[in-house]
């Protein structure tokens, strides 16, 4: 799949829609990662320039296809998703730049995108999971936890390099 291309098509609509509230867009998650297994899935973050701002957003990105999604909110997270429930397309998260959510995905991404050892890693670690947790999507994703929190870590001890 050409992850790459559908994202910057994505982003052209989100830019378009949003103008100049939307800081950055960034694509995060496994599609954004090359030769990286993924769910048919785009994560997108886009940054805003303050968190209680980013509600103001949503009736324009309701206007292309997004659905609000509050289950999937954090403290510093607005959530959407595009497609229908059974075969969502993307998943869209507003935050603002720099908070620990923001910096998390984008380190992590990086990271990944520049170490084949931690890319290789992650991609066993999520077929053993997937595997295991086929039907069990929440437990899936909090087994994925310690691995990403030691990737982050690494990241940042690189970065103070």
């Amino acid at each position: 799949m050409e992850w790459a291309r559908l994202f910057s098509g994505e982003a052209a609509r989100l830019r378009a829609a949003l103008g100049g509230r939307a800081r950055r867009i960034e694509h995060v998650g496994s599609t954004s990662i090359p030769g990286l297994e993924a769910k048919p899935i785009i994560d997108i973050v886009i940054a805003v320039d303050s968190f209680p701002a980013a509600s103001q957003l949503v009736p324009q990105l309701e206007a292309l296809g997004y659905a609000r999604r509050p289950e999937g909110d954090l403290e510093s997270r607005l959530f959407l998703t595009k497609g229908p429930d059974h075969a969502v397309t993307h998943h869209l998260s507003l935050m603002e730049e720099g908070s620990p959510s923001w910096v998390d995905h984008v380190d992590f991404r990086d990271f990944l995108r520049a170490s084949a050892w931690a890319r290789n890693q992650y991609l066993t670690l999520k077929r053993v999971l997937a595997a295991s947790y086929a039907d069990d999507r929440p437990a899936y994703t909090a087994k994925k936890a310690d691995f990403i929190r030691h990737i982050l870590d690494q990241a940042r001890t690189v970065q103070q390099a």
